[in-house]
Formats: structure tokens, C-alpha cells, sequence
């Protein structure tokens, strides 16, 4: 395993180029994830050549935003733009990698990205990976920084301003992604209700804006228990649906969506791990028994289609490793643990089962839809210690 994490990251570093004049710098498709990449491994592989590379990587960075020749498919989000490459420096600073100001090296940025995440959230783009709610998780994690908290609060009611709240609970709908029908609403991890309660049950840890915050998780969580179906009634392979739609005629449709993948981003694992967020958060046993029983069924259900899923983090092996492990970690059973390291096995065999030529190129060097993503993944069923980087993708507990 460690020679395949080794061979993965000398080639992403042998692809990076000083001279690049559009560069990709985002935390979740770009040089921001790989600088992740090589700091966790220097430190966990115990090899200081690739804690070189990350200190190197980090003076880049810097240098490619201060002579803006940087490219970002969107410029304040968490996945692809500007939020996440702060939230990066922000994280290398609590694990001690290294030591950054990020006042003095990012202010005028994260004055910019609570405007135009405030502007998000106002007119409902909520989306965690591209939406204002990455920014707001961001602003969490620089807690307790004096101007994030007047922030937050801006935006905590600006969400709620836009959010659906009646007596069948709150939700949003996502006006981000394409495809969605004009009264649809979301409930997964990565685009919907799931990460939004997660990333507000951090607030509610904290003791920000109790009574608000806990409003909202109340009512968000009665929508998505509102929704939850025995199999034998759907028929499909999940209690809960991936999005829902509040139409005449879309029943059939509605059914449909009680069939989802195993996958980080979507289905019922990520409802195991909002419950176990909320359990602990809320000291609730209530919603650990909930947690504990949709993650056995999820290794138990035969009727996924796990042949769909791809090497990668955001629907595919290396985010099952990282799912699964986290589902460990939280209830200490060793199961989960079992299938966290059963999914890094299916992995390594698919990666030796196929040349790098089918699986790695240029557009794939990412941590969630990338070969960055397998390194830490497989770094982390290696070495258990090295997990701390799971809180980019709401798997901090």
C-alpha cells in the first residue's frame, strides 16, 4: 500500500509546473488538495522530502494568488474556489504543519468571500461544495477570530430567510446544480439537507446562536424523518430518498429516488452520518440507534450498485475507506472498521487490475473526484492516524 501511495503522489508532483500561468488552485480539483497530499504523507509516511514539497507548494500558492495567474472554475467556493484554498492554510495551521497568518495573508479574501457568500445564501445557492454553506463552514473554522462570529450570524439568518419551514420541517432547495425540477429539495451530503445540518450542528457544538440553530436542526431534521420508508414499501434499496419533489404528478418520481448508490455524496450513508453528527452533538441515543441501523443495512443491502462506483472519493472506493472508518470511529465497532479496510483492498485491486493510462490523467488529480483523493484515502487505511483531513468533507468526528 505505501509504495502505491508513493507512486500516486511522485506522479501528481512530477505534473505540477512553476511556470504554470493558469493554474488550478482549488482545495478540491487542484494544487490546494495536493499541498494536503504531501503534508500528511511527509508526516505520516515519515518522509521529509514530501513535507518539502507541501512547504513548497504552500510559497506557490501564495505566489500564484498574489500575481493572480490562477484558474478557478468558481471563485468563492469551498470545492473550487477561494474558500477552500483559505480553509486549507486554516487546517495546516490546527494540525501544525505550519505556521501561517491567515489575517495577514488572507483578509481582504475573507472579506470578499463573506460578501459574496452572503449574496449565495440570499438567493439560495446553500450548496456546501459550491455554495454559501462552504463558506460558512469555513468561517466555523476560524472561530473564535473576532469578525467570523458577526459574520456567521449573517448568514445563519440569511439561510433561514430562504430556507422552507412548515409543519413538514425545513429544507432547501438547491439552485446550484442543473437538471432540478422548480420545487425540488436535496437531502444528501454533499449538495443538500444532510451536510447543511452537519455543518450547522458545528455551530450548535459551539454554542453559537443556540436557540436559532437549534430551530433550524429541529426542523430540518422532521423533514428528513418525515421522509424515511421501510424497503418493503418502496420496494428500493434505502429508507431515505436522495431529493424530493413538491409537485402535482411526481409521485413515481419521488419513488425513484429511494434508490441510491453507496457513495459519499449521496444515499443512505450519508443519513448514518448526519445521525451520529446529531447524536453526538445533541447527546440524542435516539439518533445513534438511527445512525447504527442505516449503516448496517448499507453493509448488508445487497441491491446497491457498487459496480458503478468509480477509484475515486465523491461516489467510488477511496470515499467508502473514509466513510466507513469515520462510521468506526464514532461507534468503535468493528465491522465498520472491517469494511473501511475491505474497500481499501477492492481499491488497491482495481488500481493493479488497470494501466494508470484508464485512470490517471490531467482532469483527475483532485481530492474528490481525483488521484489525490486515493492517496490520502489510502494513507488513512494505513495509517489510522492520519484521518484528520477528513473534516474537508464533514467526516470531523
Amino acid at each position: 500500500m505505501e509504495n502505491r501511495i508513493r507512486q500516486i503522489l511522485d506522479a501528481l508532483n512530477s505534473a505540477v509546473q512553476a511556470d504554470d500561468t493558469e493554474r488550478n488552485i482549488s482545495l478540491m480539483q487542484g494544487l490546494a488538495g495536493l499541498t494536503l497530499c504531501n503534508f500528511y504523507t511527509g508526516r505520516y509516511l515519515n518522509d521529509p522530502h514530501y513535507t518539502r514539497k507541501g512547504h513548497e507548494y504552500c510559497d506557490l500558492l501564495i505566489h500564484t494568488i498574489n500575481n493572480n495567474t490562477y484558474k478557478l472554475h468558481n471563485l468563492f467556493s469551498f470545492c473550487n474556489g477561494l474558500a477552500g484554498v483559505c480553509y486549507m492554510f486554516c487546517h495546516l495551521n490546527e494540525k501544525k504543519f505550519l505556521s501561517f497568518d491567515i489575517n495577514d495573508g488572507f483578509g481582504d479574501t475573507e472579506e470578499f468571500l463573506f460578501n459574496i457568500g452572503l449574496k449565495s445564501l440570499k438567493v439560495g445557492k446553500s450548496d456546501y461544495l459550491h455554495g454559501g454553506m462552504g463558506i460558512l463552514y469555513y468561517f466555523i473554522r476560524r472561530l473564535p477570530e473576532e469578525k467570523m462570529l458577526p459574520w456567521i450570524l449573517q448568514m445563519l439568518t440569511a439561510y433561514q430567510e430562504k430556507a422552507r419551514i412548515d409543519d413538514n420541517g425545513m429544507r432547501m432547495m438547491n439552485t446550484v446544480l442543473l437538471g432540478r425540477e422548480e420545487i425540488e429539495f436535496d437531502l444528501g451530503l454533499a449538495h443538500g439537507l444532510a451536510g447543511q445540518l452537519m455543518i450547522l450542528a458545528e455551530l450548535k457544538e459551539k454554542g453559537i446562536a443556540e436557540t436559532q440553530v437549534s430551530y433550524l436542526i429541529e426542523q430540518g431534521m422532521r423533514f428528513i424523518e418525515g421522509k424515511r420508508q421501510p424497503l418493503e414499501v418502496t420496494g428500493k434499496n434505502s429508507y431515505y430518498p436522495t431529493s424530493y419533489i413538491e409537485m402535482d404528478n411526481m409521485a413515481e418520481q419521488n419513488l425513484d429516488f429511494y434508490t441510491s448508490r453507496l457513495a459519499w455524496c449521496y444515499g443512505d450513508l450519508n443519513q448514518a452520518l448526519m445521525y451520529l453528527k446529531m447524536g453526538k452533538v445533541l447527546k440524542n441515543e435516539t439518533y445513534l440507534a438511527n445512525a447504527r441501523e442505516i449503516a448496517a443495512l448499507t453493509l448488508t443491502n445487497d441491491l446497491y450498485k457498487t459496480d458503478k462506483l468509480n477509484l475515486f472519493f465523491c461516489h467510488g472506493y477511496s470515499g467508502l475507506i473514509n466513510v466507513y472508518d469515520t462510521i468506526y470511529r464514532a461507534t468503535g465497532e468493528q465491522v465498520y472498521k472491517d469494511a473501511s479496510l475491505s474497500w481499501a483492498d477492492t481499491l488497491l485491486q482495481k488500481l493493479d487490475a488497470h494501466p494508470p493510462e484508464q485512470w490517471a490523467n490531467d482532469s483527475n488529480a483532485g481530492l474528490l473526484e481525483g488521484r489525490a483523493g486515493i492517496v490520502l484515502s489510502l494513507l488513512t487505511a494505513q495509517v489510522p492516524e492520519a484521518a484528520g483531513w477528513n473534516d474537508i468533507f464533514l467526516l470531523n468526528f
